[in-house]
């Protein structure tokens, strides 16, 4: 069968590429935006065509000659788009007139009849549903909707259910298993006249079997860049990667065990190839002096187009605890300024970012104390003494960027970090 996936660079579209390919009942296709973010073991597989969803000829011609279509369709922003619905109306069209019946397509659990949704929703929600109200009404299409729940990075656990019009298990599942799912029916002739015209929920029944997280951290040769490779290697489910401007500063018993990548964060292109294939991002910029600079500013620009080029979603970073809102009033050295006006500048960019899931972590004096386990964040202010070990605050980094559900409460938030049985140490 000859199928094309649209939205291929995405995290479902990848996985479902992948499945795809692993089946070997495909001769697969892939339509996408741009081809540089399809990994290289891939792309000598398949046949890539590069396109716009929005024009209806780019589609037309690579539905083509096809037999079935999957779309992957996202976009890399919350605010107001048509991509969705304009988009599937191109997809339909070109399937109409190149007479291809049989579509999968992604859309979302809030969508489902009788869903309830949340009280506030971001634009693009109203695009999703014109493309769901306009998929469902084209009855010569033989449609099918995989409306997940949240979608977290990973592969097939092979333990997922999916139902009609409902919630089948817990509200989260992996792209692996979407994919696996979709294509799996896909292949099974009789599977997908019994699922044509049906909106089907999907979850991950057991998550543990196979979910891994591939980090990637910046800075990784600092005091908390160091720290945390450390915390992340505890994590037999972590798969660490270092980015680093000089490999010799690794340490030995970090040396090995970890991916290392050297290259220069003002190079955005250097990071954009290095960051591919990876989940989250933890970055640990920091300066080797005081003086005028644009590592932050400009760093973290390059970090964000780099994680919007490989479809990316969580990033940690570190700031500093004097630019909480609780602490504007402390005067810094004038020796420092030119420092703090990079990050200040850093900061202002990073709040205007709406389709990357950031925390901000803003850390006072760092120690070089061992690991203490007790430690607190809060939002917008210190929660405790203005002191943190270099561990403490890597572990926060690590166990939060690679959990979703944290990423979600702290989401586009300044947090603050300290240790609080250090300070009784102290104290005693």
């Amino acid at each position: 069968m000859k199928l094309l996936i649209i939205g291929a660079t995405g995290r479902c579209g990848l996985a479902t590429t992948k499945r795809a390919l692993q089946c070997g009942d495909f001769d697969v296709t892939a339509f996408v935006r741009t081809s540089s973010t399809l990994p290289e073991h891939t792309t000598n597989k398949i046949k890539v065509i590069t396109g716009d969803i929005l024009n209806a000829d780019d589609i037309c011609d690579a539905i083509n000659g096809q037999d079935a279509v999957i779309s992957c369709l996202g976009s890399r922003t919350f605010g107001a788009t048509t991509l969705y619905s304009i988009g599937m109306q191109n997809i339909v069209a070109g399937m109409r007139k190149h007479d291809v019946r049989d579509l999968y397509f992604i859309g979302g659990i809030i969508y489902m009849p009788g869903f309830p949704k949340p009280p506030e929703l971001p634009p693009v929600t109203e695009d999703v549903e014109r493309m769901i109200s306009f998929i469902t009404n084209s009855n010569d299409i033989a449609w099918v909707g995989c409306m997940p729940p949240d979608i977290l990075d990973g592969e097939c656990t092979e333990h997922y259910k999916a139902a009609v019009n409902s919630l089948p298990g817990p509200g989260k599942v992996t792209a692996g298993d979407i994919a696996d799912w979709m294509v799996s029916s896909l292949s099974d002739q009789a599977q997908r006249e019994k699922n044509k015209h049906k909106l089907f929920g999907i979850s991950s029944m057991d998550l543990k079997v196979t979910m891994q997280i591939r980090l990637f951290v910046i800075g990784a040769t600092g005091a908390t860049g160091l720290a945390v490779l450390l915390r992340a290697l505890r994590h037999e489910d972590i798969k660490v990667t270092a980015f680093i401007r000089d490999e010799l500063k690794l340490t030995e018993d970090i040396k090995g065990k970890v991916q290392a990548i050297t290259g220069d964060i003002t190079d955005a292109e250097c990071l954009m190839k290095a960051m591919k294939d990876h989940d989250a991002v933890v970055s640990c910029l920091g300066n080797s002096g005081i003086g005028s600079t644009t590592v932050f500013s400009e760093g973290t620009v390059n970090i964000i187009e780099a994680m919007r080029a490989n479809n990316i979603k969580y990033l940690n970073f570190c700031g500093g605890a004097y630019y909480l809102g609780h602490r504007r009033s402390f005067s810094p050295l004038k020796l420092v300024m030119p420092v703090i006006n990079d990050v200040e500048k850093m900061l202002q960019y990073v709040k205007k970012i709406d389709d990357i899931t950031w925390v901000a972590t803003m850390p006072p004096s760092i120690t070089d104390d061992d690991f203490t386990g007790d430690y607190k964040v809060e939002v917008d202010r210190m929660p405790g003494p203005n002191k943190v070990t270099k561990h403490d605050l890597a572990d926060w980094l690590v166990i939060s960027v690679t959990d979703q559900s944290k990423m979600e409460e702290y989401k586009h938030q300044f947090v603050g970090i300290s240790s609080i049985r250090l300070a009784e140490c102290i104290l005693l």
